[in-house]
């Protein structure tokens, strides 16, 4: 008999069985949480990935250490790989065999900052499939002979920033496949022959940042394949000749950042194959012969901030495949090379040379190609900055065809001419930070737009005649960024692009100093001439100087006499009463009864003669008292120098024949005539004959009457000899 079930009751079956189906799917992510259920508890903090390739791996972050401990016993053999850092809270702990009870497929342990102060012995002697085992970032103090036992597959191995102050020998003799070993940033002090015992696989030795002062000799012995070694940052102060025996095989051997001042000749002999080389920041001051004896394939040196002041001839002549030489950044207080300093090195092609206080007195002119000359044929790379190269030494670069970048920063450059500077090709030429005042037309033309970069901020460029070439080069070439570059002087163009400099086409002509030159000889044959002049005339010179030296005491003489005629003067005339005392300069005689004279003297003699610095008397007498005080002024004169006497029409035909009658005309040196209304042709011909001064007053009808006025005063004041001005 079979049952059936009712048609209702199917529903509720399918019912039960979707519930079931969303809670399968609901728990299948704990899984990864908690593992198989029942089996694993995965703290928080951490996850474990499993691939169908590489297994199972357990990454934490600040997670509790012994849930960590506790998750990794549970795992057992199917974790493959351990990652955990930074471990909460960080609690003194210490590593030991129960750590891995059933991890025997563990490859990679990395555990970081998680503060383990003690690796205790045979710890992985479980795990001994381990390939790869971090420690980084710990406390560990202590390594014993048992520490690291049984990981003989181990081949990178990683205890940088750590406590490690000693290493006993023999720690590391169960690591024969070790490839890499990092101790960086410890305290040790020492490395002994029996520090690195047995490890004949190790290819890369990281010693960096430690308290290293001392190294034993052959300490390095059993790493016969050694390919890098660092040493960097430690207080190593001598290399003796025995520390790197047996490392025939080392590539890059790195010692800067120590204290070392001398180096044994022949320390580096047996590293063939060493390639690099760096002792930067030291304090080497002396090389000498035999120190890189052993070194003939090394391409790299560094000996960048040290202190060297001597360096033997020959001393870099073992470096016959050098390729790249550092000397920046020296700190001696002199330094004095020879023109062989670079001999032998004909496979150098990059030279960096800096030396602030640098003696370049010890390279004459006969040696200044031979520095760089046949020796360096090679370089494309040379950088000599701040090293006190003046102009007179720059043609050391002659000879260097093969450069592609010159850096000449920081030097004392006072100008660039069109043959000191080498050619380059595809480029950076770099003269930024010197003293350039000026630039030769046509000395950069080789670096043209695009081919070279050319640097020179930083530089005093005067912008005269001299720099008008370089101006015209940076705007025909469109140096964009030379476009910066400022005048330093002269004041006019101070601050002023130098691109800008455009100025007149006279101003830097060829042709002035030629036109200055006929100028100055014009002069000195104007000078010569007149000196000529001078010295034919000597005699009449002489009389004139002694005429002149005589003059003041005559005229002395001469206002002495007036002063006592003066006294003898009859009274009764007209005007007799202003007649001067003393010495006057002019003496202006009119008659008053003549309206166009009186009118005359009223408005310009006021104006232009009686206020001016002469000192100027006015005489006027009327009618019949003209002629009386004519013949007084011609007796007596008064002390005057001229006597300015009005001549008219009137005057010459009324009172003329009684004034030549009664006093004569021989002497007539004193007068001056001013003519008005008339010409100097109507004078009659015995005043003509006087060739006494004659000044015409021009007529108002003609058009040009006012400048030919300005003209009549300043003849009158020539003639009463007054050169002061109006």
């Amino acid at each position: 008999m079979v049952a059936r079930i009712p048609e209702g009751k199917t529903y509720v079956s399918q019912y039960f069985v979707w519930c079931a189906f969303v809670w399968l799917i609901a728990i299948l992510p704990l899984r990864s949480r908690t593992g198989a259920v029942g089996e694993t508890n995965i703290p928080d903090g951490c996850q474990v990935v499993t691939s169908e390739t590489d297994g199972k791996t357990l990454t934490c972050r600040r997670a509790p250490f012994h849930e960590i401990l506790a998750a990794i016993s549970d795992l057992g053999k199917d974790l493959v790989k351990i990652t955990v850092q930074s471990c909460q809270p960080q609690e003194a702990v210490e590593l030991n065999q129960s750590c891995f009870p059933n991890n025997a497929n563990l490859k990679n342990l990395w555990i970081s900052e998680c503060g383990l102060v003690r690796i205790a012995p045979y710890t992985f002697q479980t795990p001994e499939n381990l390939t790869e085992l971090s420690l980084f970032g710990n406390q560990i103090r202590v390594l014993t002979n048992e520490t690291f036992k049984g990981l003989r597959k181990l081949l990178k191995l990683d205890l940088r920033f750590n406590q490690i102050s000693s290493i006993p020998d023999g720690s590391f003799k169960d690591l024969e496949s070790l490839s890499i070993l990092m101790l960086d940033n410890n305290k040790l002090l020492s490395v002994t022959n029996g520090t690195f015992k047995g490890l004949r696989n190790l290819a890369d030795l990281e010693l960096i940042r430690n308290k290293i002062h001392s190294v034993a000799d052959n300490s390095f012995g059993d790493l016969k394949k050694l390919l890098k070694l660092n040493l960097m940052e430690n207080k190593i102060g001598v290399i003796t000749g025995r520390i790197f025996n047996g490392l025939k095989k080392l590539r890059n051997l790195y010692l800067s950042y120590n204290q070392i001042t001398w180096i044994t000749p022949g320390s580096f002999e047996g590293l063939d194959n060493l390639s690099k080389l760096g002792m930067n920041y030291n304090k080497i001051g002396h090389l000498t012969n035999g120190m890189f004896r052993g070194l003939g394939n090394l391409h790299w040196l560094g000996l960048s901030s040290n202190s060297l002041y001597c360096v033997e001839d020959g001393t870099l002549s073992d470096l016959k495949n050098l390729l790249a030489l550092s000397l920046k950044g020296q700190r001696s207080q002199s330094f004095k090379p020879s023109p062989y300093l670079f001999a032998g090195l004909k496979r150098l092609q990059k030279l960096y040379f800096e030396f602030p206080r640098i003696d370049w007195t010890g390279i004459d002119k006969e040696n200044l190609s031979v520095f760089f000359g046949n020796q360096v044929q090679s370089l494309t790379t040379l950088e000599m900055q701040s090293s006190q190269l003046t102009n007179n030494y720059l043609p050391i670069l002659k000879n260097l065809k093969s450069l592609n970048y010159l850096l000449l920063r920081d030097n004392s450059l006072g100008y660039v001419l069109k043959e000191s500077l080498p050619k380059l090709g595809s480029g950076t030429l770099d003269l930024s930070s010197n003293r350039i005042m000026y630039i030769e037309t046509g000395a950069l033309s080789r670096f043209s737009r695009g081919n070279t970069e050319v640097i020179l901020r930083g530089n005093s460029f005067s912008c005269e005649c001299q720099l008008l070439g370089f101006s015209r080069w940076i705007r025909e070439n469109g140096m964009n960024e030379l476009d910066t570059l400022t005048c330093s002087g002269p004041v006019s163009m101070y601050g002023k692009r130098v691109r800008d400099y455009n100025p007149y086409w006279w101003q830097c002509s060829p042709y002035v100093p030629l036109i200055a030159l006929v100028a100055i000889i014009g002069l000195v044959v104007l000078v010569c001439s007149v000196a000529m002049i001078l010295y034919c005339n000597r005699v009449n010179i002489q009389h004139w100087l002694l005429e002149r030296r005589l003059t003041p005491r005559a005229d002395e003489e001469a206002e002495a006499a007036a002063t006592e005629r003066s006294r003898l003067v009859p009274s009764g005339l007209c005007g007799i009463s202003s007649l001067p005392r003393g010495r006057t300069e002019a003496y202006i005689l009119y008659n008053m009864n003549e309206q166009d004279v009186k009118r005359w003297v009223d408005q310009y003699i006021e104006e232009k003669l009686y206020g001016h610095p002469l000192r100027v008397t006015l005489q006027w007498a009327a009618g019949p008292d003209y002629i009386p005080l004519w013949k007084q002024v011609k007796e007596y004169g008064f002390g005057v120098i001229h006597f300015v006497v009005i001549v008219t029409e009137d005057l010459l035909k009324n009172h003329w024949p009684e004034m030549s009658a009664n006093s004569g005309v021989e002497n007539l040196s004193k007068f001056v005539l001013v003519l008005m209304g008339m010409k100097k042709k109507d004078l009659p011909k015995e005043l003509l004959r006087m060739h006494c001064p004659c000044l015409e007053w021009p007529e108002t009808k003609r058009t040009s009457v006012q400048r030919e006025r300005q003209q009549f005063w300043k003849r009158l004041r020539l003639v009463l000899k007054d050169t002061r001005p109006d």
